[in-house]
């Protein structure tokens, strides 16, 4: 019971609301720069996408961006 309770607590991944912007432009670069920590590649592609979208991936991604 405890795990199913666990399990629900989680945070779902992130996928399923990144579906919308597949396609989008710089959608795949901006993917392949986040997992190759290219901090200047994500920006760039990034760039054109609301601000809101933005800001919110840039917190996101924080932790991984070396200081």
């Amino acid at each position: 019971m405890r795990s199913r309770i666990r399990s629900a607590q989680r945070p779902r991944p992130p996928t399923s609301s990144c579906r919308p912007w597949r396609g989008s432009a710089g959608f795949d670069e901006a993917c392949r720069a986040l997992f190759a920590h290219k901090q200047s590649a994500f920006l760039l592609q990034t760039q054109a996408w609301p601000d809101d979208v933005q800001a919110y991936l840039h917190q996101l991604s924080r932790p991984i961006w070396p200081v």
